[in-house]
Order: C-alpha cells, then structure tokens, then sequence
C-alpha cells in the first residue's frame, strides 16, 4: 500500500506545484515506510509473498525512475549514475524474483514481462469510426475520408 501511495503522492505534486514540497515529501515518507517492510522479505521470498513483493518492487522501480520529478531542477543531478542505479534495480528485482518468473507468465501480473503490444491484425481496421470523424472534422474541419490532409488521412 505504501508503494502506490508513493506514487500517488508523487502524481499529486506534479498536479499542485503550489503544493509540491509537501507531497513530494510524502512521497518520501510512503518510500522509505513502505521499504522498511519490504527489505526483510527479500531473503524469504515464497510462493505465497512473490506477487505483492513483485508488485512493490516494480514500483519501487517506478518511483526511482521518478527522480527527476522529485528534484527542484526537474532533471537528473547525475544522469548517467542516476540511470545506471534504475539498471541495478531492475537487475535486482530480476535476481531475486526470477525463480517464479514461471508463476509471474501464468499470473495477472503477465502483462508486466509478456508487454501488451501483441495486438491481433484482424482487430485493427483502417476505417475511421463516428468517433474518430468528429474529432477530424472538429479539429480540421474536415473528414478524413476527403481530399485534405489531415493526421488521420493516413488511416483513411
């Protein structure tokens, strides 16, 4: 729960820049109490805690590779370094979760190692929808399916 709240409160202090400061320390406060009760499970990683283990070390991963949005610049202070830590914990979240990745395939966590870009052609049509033609002729004041260009006359 910890870890969702992390990136809650981080989300939220992209929304309020007001406010930022303050979410952005409870986005800290969420991280570091929710690593508190997951750093003594990593050596006891079982078939019954891999999934909510798993699912907060990614989001640990999601939140180190927040770091930007946490500084005051907005930007990496040590790019290279910074991005090299975010590698050490993707191999660290591998390492010690790669005996169930057997479990993770046939789980709702899939997704996460499979991607969702397995898309099946038959499913994709080039046709515009109602939809898609008003937001064109909003936008263009015109409909794909004339003679004007258009980003969607590529789909046409």
């Amino acid at each position: 729960m910890h870890g969702i709240l992390a990136i809650a409160a981080q989300h939220k202090a992209h929304l309020l820049p007001l406010h930022r400061e303050t979410y952005v320390t409870l986005a800290a406060y969420h991280q570091a109490h929710g690593l508190e009760g997951f750093m003594p499970h990593l050596n006891n990683v079982s078939e019954e805690n891999w999934e909510s283990l798993f699912c907060f070390g990614s989001l640990v991963i999601m939140y180190a590779s927040l770091l930007p949005a946490r500084s005051e610049s907005g930007r990496l202070p040590a790019p290279i370094s910074d991005i090299l830590e975010l590698f050490s914990y993707v191999k660290g979240i591998q390492a010690v979760f790669e005996p169930f990745f057997d479990y993770l395939r046939r789980s709702l966590l899939a997704p996460l190692i499979h991607g969702v870009w397995i898309a099946d052609p038959g499913k994709w049509t080039r046709t515009p929808t109602p939809t898609s033609e008003r937001i064109t002729q909003t936008l263009y004041g015109t409909s794909s399916t004339s003679q004007g260009s258009s980003p969607t006359r590529a789909f046409t």
